[in-house]
């Protein structure tokens, strides 16, 4: 995983990996619109949140329809993004939901693509909102990749162009660590940034290694 904080101002840009019942793991990436402390104090409700509705063993879209309410329960107008998923090593297994927040990327032997899913609407916006989850399966090998957006957008660079661009540069990587590495290196200029980058990956392992 990899976070960088804004250079002129901290912001709501979080991940998280925990374990969960049953050998499962939660994997979680965030991004609160707007900069600032009131950004960052957000990030940290809405993180300890997810957490626990994740723990008590909801699926993953479940786990943000509740982080949804939480947020609508808050005073004042609050808006972010998220994406979570419910990981199985056992077997490979991933629930992922989206709510408004970047597609993921796998990236396995073949290279790497963007794994489509149907995003709910952004954590805050209107009550009672439905965010679907869709379930696949990691193969040994396969590795997982969320970011937010300041990993990718760019002054007048349209965003399918900016997450193709994050598709190379991981393409060819073999580990998370690698991933990571290749997408900052390539991505996150040597000059200050104007937003807060954070990225996390998990691979299925080959159990028999």
């Amino acid at each position: 995983a990899r976070y960088l904080p804004a250079s002129d101002e901290v912001g709501g840009d979080w991940y998280d990996v925990f374990e969960l019942p049953g050998g499962r793991g939660g994997v979680a990436i965030g991004d609160v619109v707007g900069h600032g402390v009131p950004a960052a104090a957000l990030m940290g409700q809405l993180r300890t949140a997810l957490h626990a509705y994740a723990i008590e063993g909801h699926p993953a879209g479940r786990t943000l329809e509740l982080v949804d309410r939480f947020v609508l329960a808050l005073p004042g107008y609050t808006m972010a993004t998220a994406a979570y998923a419910v990981f199985d090593p056992s077997t490979g297994t991933l629930q992922l939901a989206s709510a408004g927040h970047l597609p993921p990327l796998v990236v396995g032997a073949g290279g790497a693509h963007v794994l489509e899913i149907e995003p709910g609407q952004p954590l805050g916006v209107a009550p009672f909102g439905s965010i679907p989850q869709r379930e696949v399966t990691l193969t040994p090998g396969e590795t997982l990749v969320l970011y937010t957006d300041g990993l990718i957008e760019r002054p007048r660079v349209p965003l399918s162009e900016s997450i193709e661009e994050l598709r190379h540069a991981i393409e060819r990587t073999r580990s998370p660590e690698a991933a990571c590495r290749a997408a900052f290196d390539r991505l996150v200029p040597a000059a200050a940034i104007r937003d807060d980058v954070a990225m996390v990956a998990i691979q299925q392992r080959d159990r028999k290694s």
